[in-house]
């Protein structure tokens, strides 16, 4: 049996929507008689972005997306397995666990302040214009 699933993934060099969506499939073995147990297990992920350009002031923006984290089956009697009568049971869980994405953009702040800082940079800017008249 194949089960498709949709899920999602961050894409760091997407600056329209960085979250993606893709189809995801799992595979089930069926035996004859025999019953089947899935659990699968969701993760909320969340995305941290920094696109400020300028980097005078602080735009981050949260955004949260789930992701397919696992799934594990186990295949039963399904007279003492999942319950008498069922020979497919399915679970979605949410996981504990949470993966967070972040995203900087290199700002114009960040490049004055890596060249010397703010005010050494207006300094330098005025000593060019001053020098030129």
């Amino acid at each position: 049996m194949i089960e498709v699933m949709i899920s999602t993934q961050f894409d760091i060099n997407d600056f329209e929507k960085p979250i993606k969506y893709f189809m995801e499939d799992i595979y089930y073995p069926l035996l004859a008689g025999k019953g089947l147990q899935s659990i699968i297990w969701y993760k909320r992920n969340q995305l941290e972005l920094n696109d400020n350009i300028f980097g005078l002031y602080n735009t981050e923006t949260l955004d949260y997306f789930y992701q397919l984290s696992s799934q594990t089956y186990l295949v039963a009697d399904p007279d003492t397995g999942p319950g008498k009568g069922f020979y497919f049971f399915q679970m979605f869980k949410m996981d504990k666990q949470v993966d967070i994405y972040s995203r900087d953009v290199y700002t114009v702040m960040g490049v004055l302040r890596d060249v010397g800082g703010f005010y050494n940079s207006l300094f330098f800017a005025g000593l060019l214009i001053y020098s030129r008249f």
